[in-house]
């Protein structure tokens, strides 16, 4: 396939939607392509992170833990044991 072809580029598209796509899904990341303000981003930030910065959890002490540790699979995003594995590695194979 020519990589400079419009087909090529169409499937390149595709291909970075659905791999970023399922990256945000294990993981929750806050650079995912869904957030698009300031807004955004400070309420994933608080929703899923907070506890990780120091800062935050030296301001706010009385919170509950962090939803989600940075760098590890959201568990609720998939089902409970080899079943959930299977759903991420189809997600990861697609």
């Amino acid at each position: 396939m020519d990589p400079l072809s419009e087909s090529f580029l169409a499937f390149w598209d595709a291909r970075t939607k659905q791999n970023a796509s399922a990256v945000g899904r294990m993981f929750n990341l806050v650079t995912h392509s869904d957030v698009r303000s300031r807004q955004d981003y400070d309420r994933i930030y608080e929703c899923f992170f907070h506890e990780a910065d120091e800062e935050a959890v030296r301001k706010a002490p009385k919170r509950g833990p962090a939803k989600y540790r940075w760098g590890h699979v959201v568990a609720d995003n998939f089902a409970s044991g080899e079943r959930g594995l299977k759903e991420m590695k189809d997600l990861l194979c697609t």
